[in-house]
């Protein structure tokens, strides 16, 4: 469900079996197609809920794009990067925290980056599934 309330705003809101996520699109600057959107989760039951950025994969890198759950079906989620905007989010991870099969995946995510991204030709798949 989308509601604009105005150019620059989008709410959207995302229905799971046990909660709502409600996502605010702001433009991060005017005119241009790039946007912030601050996430917040609330459960059901209870209506409390946090604020949240995204998602971390087991390899540290945070999913925190745009409409991330837009295309949510059955409990899972996928979103496609280019290979360069996923590079700047594997610079932010960090390595120390990740166990060593994790880091491996991370290094070898980056070699594939740097060997096939060039002029931003690389597009990664990402998909998640919901546990609850």
């Amino acid at each position: 469900m989308s509601n604009m309330v105005d150019q620059s705003i989008a709410i959207f809101i995302f229905e799971l079996p046990k909660h709502f996520i409600v996502e605010i699109g702001t433009e991060t600057f005017p005119g241009q197609d790039e946007y912030h959107t601050p996430k917040m989760i609330i459960d059901k039951r209870t209506l409390k809920g946090c604020h949240f950025d995204g998602f971390i994969t087991p390899e540290g890198i945070l999913l925190d794009q745009y409409r991330i759950l837009a295309r949510c079906y059955y409990g899972y989620f996928g979103l496609i990067d280019f290979g360069s905007n996923i590079a700047e989010k594997i610079e932010k991870v960090d390595k120390g925290s990740l166990s060593s099969k994790n880091s491996k995946k991370l290094e070898e995510l980056q070699q594939l980056i740097e060997e096939t991204d060039l002029d931003d030709d690389c597009s990664l798949l990402f998909y998640g599934k919901f546990k609850q």
